[in-house]
């Protein structure tokens, strides 16, 4: 609940004072306003882990809520310890995204060669019974067969 000054018992939305029954929110943004989370549009479920920040700490995650205020000012809400934190995870999300089109790459090399040797054994076939005087029809066509 916000302290006792005059400008913090009113909801930075509507204006109204809180009330012991009300569901408050600090923007963590620059500004520092306090919000009802109804005039915020915070759901209940949101608002019951933003504050369990304490809790959230613990498990090493940062629960912040910004007003819309902030959020269309970046400028004024930027948390630089957040942002080096995404920072890192992005950096280590390229490297697996690499890792990862590497290994498709080496999946899709193997799949072409084995093609290759597919068709050359497949060649080599056709031509051992051509030569007994039969033909093989190729692999990639497809056959009706009727009654």
């Amino acid at each position: 609940m916000p302290t006792n000054s005059s400008a913090t018992l009113l909801c930075a939305q509507c204006k109204k004072f809180f009330t012991y029954m009300d569901s408050v929110v600090m923007c963590d943004g620059a500004c520092k306003r306090w919000y009802h989370t109804k005039c915020a549009k915070i759901p209940e479920t949101k608002y019951r882990v933003i504050q369990d920040k304490d809790e959230n700490r613990t498990l090493g995650l940062k629960c912040v809520w910004t007003c819309k205020d902030c959020r269309d000012r970046p400028e004024m809400g930027r948390d630089p310890e957040f942002e080096s934190y995404v920072r890192e995870k992005l950096g280590k999300l390229g490297q697996v995204l690499e890792y990862l089109v590497t290994k498709i790459q080496d999946i899709e090399n193997r799949q072409k060669s084995q093609e290759v040797e597919f068709n050359k054994l497949w060649q080599q076939q056709q031509t051992a019974v051509t030569i007994q005087g039969t033909t093989v029809p190729s692999p990639r066509t497809t056959h009706i067969f009727q009654d």
